[in-house]
């Protein structure tokens, strides 16, 4: 608990750096393993190695595996947890979904509140934890809703290290 206060309120200058995002995201599955492997779940991680984005890699490790530690708990006994990510033009979108019941309209609402938690053991520090160590990246997050997704599903969006060109439309002759 003084762990996260301590990540909530500190100010301490942001030194993002040019680096992959598959290998970020891989650790944090890594880590997440003895609970997942406690549960009956097995990840899934899809997205291309050769994306990088300009990050504080330890920030969005962190953030991530909130996120997941939240998946895997929504998803219970052999439930689904989803981590993908892509490049859309000058931006990396990384998602998190569970196969957990999801979030009602209220609960979206509050949810990057601290001290509002779903949980009955949780601190409801994770989530704002979550959001300001992104914030601090020039990064960004959300819950995504009605996307046809039957649990949970958060996106992260993150500024692309450099930009992919998207091709021109066809002009008729």
């Amino acid at each position: 608990l003084l762990k996260s206060l301590l990540v909530f309120g500190a100010d301490e200058p942001e030194r993002p750096r040019r680096q992959p995002v598959r290998p970020v995201l891989e650790r944090t599955l890594a880590l997440a393993k003895p609970q997942m492997r406690e549960k009956g779940i097995e990840p899934e991680l899809t997205g291309h190695s050769d994306i990088c984005a300009r990050v504080n890699g330890d920030h969005l490790q962190q953030a991530v595996m909130n996120l997941v530690l939240n998946a895997i708990d929504a998803a219970g006994p052999g439930g689904r947890v989803e981590v993908g990510f892509q490049q859309i033009g000058s931006r990396v979108e990384i998602s998190v979904k569970d196969s957990g019941p999801g979030l009602t309209a209220q609960q979206r609402e509050h949810l990057f509140e601290a001290f509002y938690t779903t949980k009955s053991t949780g601190t409801g520090l994770g989530l704002a934890v979550t959001r300001a160590l992104l914030e601090k990246m020039g990064a960004s997050i959300e819950c995504v809703a009605d996307d046809g997704f039957a649990g949970a599903h958060f996106r992260i969006v993150l500024p692309a290290d450099t930009p992919v060109a998207s091709p021109l439309p066809k002009v008729p002759a």
